[in-house]
């Protein structure tokens, strides 16, 4: 999965690359991109994203999350818990579970991360939820006029007739199916 916010110059960059062919292809697609300023997206992110920018780090903070690092911290690779935010290059997590002698909260350099992504859980699902909602209101706010048509705007008696003869046209057709299903009995 490759996500690119902005790919106009001054974007932020992504702290963490995926392996592969889709590494290999963004990186030679990508910077042509840029260049003639347009966005770079070669799958939707999903709601259980990845991430991959400091700034994902603190917009999920609050939310699980699921880390696999490609150097070890204190001996371990693999993390879970609750995302707290980043700090400087680093993301700390509330861990779910924590050996003995471990303290709960982690720090980890973002840089040294090889996936990061948000798991998926009702909180998540319903803030998408949410903030899908809130866009979808915003759109329309933005398409609609603010001023409600009365009965005797130009607009809504234009509609009203379109309606109306469409009911006539309708009703014509109905009745000449009508007559022919009779006449052919």
């Amino acid at each position: 999965m490759t996500e690119t916010i902005e790919t106009a110059s001054g974007a932020e960059p992504r702290l963490i690359a995926e392996p592969g062919l889709a590494a290999r292809l963004s990186a030679i697609v990508e910077p042509v991109l840029e260049g003639l300023g347009y966005r770079l997206e070669m799958s939707s992110p999903g709601i259980d994203r990845p991430l991959v920018r400091q700034s994902d780090f603190n917009r999920y903070a609050g939310n699980l999350v699921k880390i696999e690092m490609a150097v070890a911290v204190d001996g371990r690779k693999r993390f879970r818990g609750q995302l707290l935010g980043a700090e400087g290059n680093a993301a700390r997590i509330r861990q779910e579970y924590s050996l003995a002698g471990e303290t709960a909260d982690v720090m980890l350099p973002i840089a040294d991360m090889e996936e990061a992504k948000l798991m998926l859980t009702d909180a998540l699902i319903a803030e998408s939820l949410r903030r899908g909602k809130q866009a979808e209101r915003q759109r329309r706010e933005t398409r609609e006029p603010s001023a409600v048509l009365n009965d005797n705007h130009p607009a809504k008696k234009k509609s009203t007739a379109s309606s109306h003869e469409r009911n006539k046209f309708q009703r014509a057709s109905g009745e000449n199916l009508r007559r022919a299903q009779h006449e052919g009995e």
